[in-house]
């Protein structure tokens, strides 16, 4: 057997391995070559019409076939079909022990057989095999085994069809692209070539065909399509179809340019410093922070169809006059240093200045001023309870731009839980939407947060999009789990209000939060909404609460909380909104504080208490599509300014920007300074009095303020 095995593996394949499983297999050396002992070492045995050989080579391998041959010794063959149908006769004779033979043919060595002849034990018999679907050209592996363990000696006969095909034609020019960039990889193909066992691909100097080299045979019908990836030199693409029994035809080619990268330099941009961080559109990821020139490169898909070099120069102004900008973080350890790991202070801020303009630290805790001068002080407002700023101001110096970082701790480990409630126009007879937002203010995680929602009678649940944990009554309740540090639950509620509900009704709404820990700010763990019921109504709008304050809520630092509510009454979602508030002169803006919102935005403050807050990606639905999800609103709260006089009134409406649309302008919502809030009375017995008592022409009333 080994005798038989050394001569194989000294002749070479005609091309190393493709992709594909199967490689070519080679013309025997010598006609009298006796067959191999594994199908992968045979050889294709051109004159196999006539054959004579013995199966006393191949060892035991119990592998069954067809279901019906478990194999002992084997000895492998092949050939070349040429014809569809060929009748394969193996006449066994000298049998050891008079058992006979069996055969399986196969298309491919790791494949199942096509088909199998079990042979009998009616003894020494011939073996016929018929197959009508051969392709000409094409290399089949013929596996002759000894039935129950027998050693014969066989002849092979082909009694009809033909195991000689004529040679295959040319190949016509291969199909594929005729100029490509370095690097870029084309598809060629050509159409099945009659005759053709292998294809001879040939392609320039450096390239890979199917990722091997530029030099391969592929096995028909696989070879008729391979992709090329070239490197730097063009030249021919050429396809030659072969037979293993044959020589070879005349190469088809086709020519192939490979072009040089191209560069394409796009104009030069200028950036201001306060505009950083820049991305850079071209790619979406460079990002610049800091001053300087940068030229900048990536690949464009744009140039005949594969990858360019696209450059530009990118100017980055230092900051100019005035421009200063710090950074808010947490300080773990309390020594006023940003020491390594320390994350910024991700609870938006506004920084005053002592001249009076204003801005806002970020989800970065990065703020930034464009107009100060040496001298000016700057402190942030920090609204949180329990949070010491260090230092409590900084003052700017002159040439510095940079550092004038704060560090927040909480030196009490304080918790924070704090809850908000919104709610689209309550109307009789139709479904309102309810938004809770559960937020940790706090530096510490909470556990087992709970959150309570209770309902005005006659309103009704139908829906949330968290099933509530308990529902007593008019009284649901959600377990909020265990909340991280700047953690925000939004839970949406759709209520009912019945159809005899009377218009100008008033409604209130209160949700509790509770954390299982003593919470430091117990104020913002209640929220009372109160709703008019409405008919017909603006889905833009503004309201304010409360709408009357007197003198002494305005020195107790009594807020007022504004809710604007927008709608998408277009027809196709907007993908980004914007809400811009001028808060006025006659409230605080460095008393500003974001509550909630009913999607994800950010905010900025700007000049003197300029507002904006901006809902990026928020794909907004239309009120034709999803009238539910069309809806959004932004909750904020701002002190008024001392001293204001009786009578005054507070107003403030707000611009709605949807896309590149005009803007839609809210209505006005106006709280107004007054002795006493209507509807409260006049407080505990011996506030009010009138004299003279009982009276003629005029009676004098005099009252405490409450």
């Amino acid at each position: 057997m080994n005798k038989n095995l050394l001569p194989l593996l000294l002749i070479a394949f005609l091309g190393s391995l493709s992709i594909h499983a199967q490689p070519i297999t080679q013309a025997c050396s010598s006609p009298q070559w006796l067959g191999a002992d594994f199908c992968d070492f045979t050889c294709v045995n051109c004159m196999i019409d006539g054959f004579t050989g013995t199966n006393a080579v191949g060892p035991p391998t119990n592998q069954i076939y067809c279901g019906q041959i478990t194999v002992h010794n084997p000895v492998w063959l092949a050939f070349v079909a040429g014809s569809e149908e060929i009748n394969l006769e193996v006449i066994p004779f000298n049998c050891n022990n008079f058992q006979g033979l069996q055969l399986a043919v196969f298309e491919q060595c790791n494949d199942m057989p096509i088909g199998c002849h079990p042979g009998s034990s009616m003894g020494a018999l011939p073996l016929q095999f018929v197959y009508d679907q051969y392709i000409p050209g094409k290399t089949y592996y013929l596996m002759i085994d000894g039935y129950a363990q027998d050693i014969c000696e066989f002849t092979i006969h082909v009694l009809s069809g033909s195991v000689f095909p004529p040679p295959p034609g040319n190949a016509t020019m291969p199909n594929g692209p005729s100029s490509l960039c370095i690097g870029m990889t084309g598809h060629y193909s050509i159409p099945p070539v009659p005759g053709a066992g292998f294809y001879h691909w040939i392609a320039p100097p450096g390239a890979k065909i199917n990722g091997l080299s530029n030099e391969e045979y592929i096995n028909a019908p696989e070879g008729e399509e391979v992709d090329i990836q070239f490197s730097n030199i063009g030249g021919q693409v050429c396809v030659i179809a072969g037979s293993v029994c044959t020589t070879e035809t005349a190469p088809s080619c086709k020519n192939v340019q490979v072009v040089p990268v191209a560069i394409t330099n796009l104009a030069p941009v200028t950036v201001n410093f306060n505009d950083l961080p820049y991305v850079w559109p071209q790619d979406g990821i460079t990002t610049l922070t800091n001053p300087g020139v940068f030229i900048l490169t990536d690949f464009n898909v744009s140039y005949i169809g594969c990858d360019s070099i696209v450059r530009q120069t990118i100017t980055v102004n230092p900051p100019g006059n005035g421009f200063v900008t710090g950074t808010l973080f947490i300080d773990a350890n309390n020594n006023g240093i940003r020491d390594a790991g320390e994350i910024p202070f991700s609870n938006p801020s506004v920084i005053k200045s002592s001249s009076g303009e204003l801005s806002n630290s970020g989800l970065d805790g990065v703020y930034a001023f464009n107009n100060l001068s040496p001298g000016d002080t700057i402190f942030p407002m920090i609204t949180l309870p329990g949070f010491h700023v260090n230092p409590a101001f900084h003052v700017v110096q002159q040439g510095v731009w940079n550092g004038y970082d704060f560090a927040i701790t909480n030196l009490a480990n304080a918790y924070d839980l704090a809850v908000s409630l919104s709610t689209t126009s309550i109307r009789p007879g139709f479904s309102s939407l309810l938004t809770l937002v559960c937020q940790n203010n706090g530096l510490q995680a909470v556990n087992n947060a709970m959150v309570s929602l209770t309902l005005p009678d006659p309103l009704g649940y139908q829906a949330a999009t968290v099933n509530p944990f308990s529902a007593i009554g008019n009284v649901y309740t959600w377990n909020l789990g265990t909340m991280s540090p700047g953690e925000i639950t939004i839970i949406k509620v759709q209520v009912y209000t019945p159809e005899w509900v009377q218009l100008g009704t008033i409604k209130e709404f209160t949700a509790v939060i509770k954390p299982d820990q003593q919470d430091a700010n117990p104020v913002n763990n209640v929220y009372t909404l109160s709703q008019v019921i409405v008919g017909s109504f603006d889905p833009n709008d503004k309201q304010v609460n409360p709408a009357y304050v007197t003198p002494g809520m305005i020195n107790n630092g009594q807020p007022f909380e504004y809710n604007i509510r927008f709608q998408n009454t277009g027809n196709y979602q907007a993908d980004f909104v914007r809400v811009i508030d001028t808060l006025g002169n006659m409230v605080d803006p460095a008393s500003f504080r974001f509550i909630a919102s009913s999607h994800h935005c950010t905010w900025t403050m700007r000049g003197h208490g300029v507002v904006e807050f901006l809902f990026e990606n928020i794909n907004l639905p239309d009120s034709s599509s999803n009238e539910v999800e069309s809806h959004g609103f932004v909750t904020f709260s701002v002190k008024p300014k001392s001293g204001l006089p009786l009578g005054t009134v507070i107003e403030n409406y707000c611009d709605i920007y949807f896309d590149f649309n005009p803007p839609v302008r809210t209505n006005t919502a106006g709280t107004q300074v007054v002795y006493f809030v209507p509807g409260e009375g006049l407080g505990e017995s011996g506030a009010f009095r009138a004299r003279p008592n009982p009276a003629v022409f005029y009676t004098r009333f005099e009252w405490k303020s409450p």
